[in-house]
């Protein structure tokens, strides 16, 4: 799948959980029709398309990720953070939108949950 078809299949996902409110990702029909069923595979792990675009080398190289997620670390704590040797994983600070949309949606506050799943669909640019 080329990183074009990533993006066009990023927007199916999110934008059918903003119709679909109260599910997960791996709830989407489109893994099937897409022949991803192997979630134990890292590259699919987290079941996102920006994580499979980048993946390398047995991990997602977050500082690659085509969305730019919200981030308030401060300068510090982002060098501190690139050092480490773990991956970073900037969608699940608490204030990039994927995090906001997890917490929405697990206190069933559905307005909340279908915007930021809108905005989620719309933040991989076209290349």
């Amino acid at each position: 799948m080329t990183r074009s078809e990533m993006r066009e299949q990023h927007i199916k996902l999110w934008t059918w959980l903003a119709e679909n409110p109260g599910k997960s990702k791996r709830d989407w029909p489109g893994w099937y029709s897409l022949g991803i069923t192997n979630y134990t595979n890292d590259r699919w792990y987290n079941r996102c398309f920006a994580c499979a675009a980048v993946w390398h080398n047995g991990r997602p190289g977050c500082q690659k990720c085509p969305i730019k997620w919200t981030d308030k670390r401060s300068d510090e704590q982002r060098e501190l953070d690139a050092a480490n040797p773990q991956p970073c994983v900037v969608c699940e600070l608490s204030s990039a939108e994927y995090h906001k949309w997890m917490n929405a949606r697990d206190s069933g506050n559905v307005t909340i949950e279908v915007a930021i799943a809108l905005k989620i669909a719309q933040m991989w640019p076209e290349e």
